[in-house]
């Protein structure tokens, strides 16, 4: 693969001194962090937990709806909506059975009994 092939992220990732410097950057600056104790720790943890989970969150909720609303369909939405008039499974979501719900739910309360039978015992041997 020749240079001009590559991205900007491909060509930053493959030099050996930028990740090297990005490396020794974030090290050094965890360790300044480090230098001003446990409160410093905790607004770090507090706003790094914030701005990578609770924003990239909110964005894509507000991205789904705003394609929602401009006329675009879920495929997720189309397949249910297949499901409840009755047409046919998509095999690769819903794979052949053939067990019974009758017969699942069987089979689960078999092993409950068999976990509080087993649980049972242990009582009666930690009791004696």
């Amino acid at each position: 693969m020749t240079d001009d092939n590559l991205s900007f992220a491909e060509k930053l990732s493959s030099n050996r001194m930028f990740v090297l410097l990005i490396v020794l950057a974030v090290y050094w600056l965890a360790t300044f962090i480090a230098f001003r104790g446990a409160n410093a720790f905790a607004r770090v943890a507090k706003w790094g937990g914030i701005v990578d989970t609770i924003i990239p969150a909110a964005i894509l909720i507000v991205l789904g709806f705003s394609y929602i609303i401009a006329g675009n369909t879920s495929p997720g939405a189309a397949r249910i909506g297949n499901l409840s008039q009755g047409a046919d499974a998509d095999p690769e979501m819903f794979p052949p059975t053939t067990i019974s719900g009758q017969e699942r739910l069987q089979a689960v309360g078999m092993l409950v009994q068999d976990r509080q039978m087993a649980f049972d015992q242990r009582m009666v041997i930690g009791m004696s």
